[in-house]
């Protein structure tokens, strides 16, 4: 079974990807990022030790974060 390659992420991080205005935000100020993105993201001891602030989210899920705000990019 495939996992998701789609989370939604903090504006923090899609900011050090360099992705504000390249990917979709949802509602509420979250961005829909994928694995390769995140893979663009370097981080912080502390990160690898507390985790990082994503949420994992179905295709279907993210789809509909998009479309619920418009499919607005920042």
């Amino acid at each position: 079974m495939k996992t998701s390659d789609y989370y939604t992420a903090s504006e923090d991080l899609a900011r050090r990807a360099c992705l504000i205005g390249k990917r979709y935000k949802t509602a509420d100020g979250r961005y829909i990022l994928s694995t390769k993105d995140l893979m663009n993201i370097r981080f912080s001891a502390e990160e690898y030790v507390n985790g990082i602030d994503v949420v994992q989210v179905t295709e279907q899920e993210a789809q509909a974060l998009i479309q619920a705000n418009g499919y607005k990019l920042d």
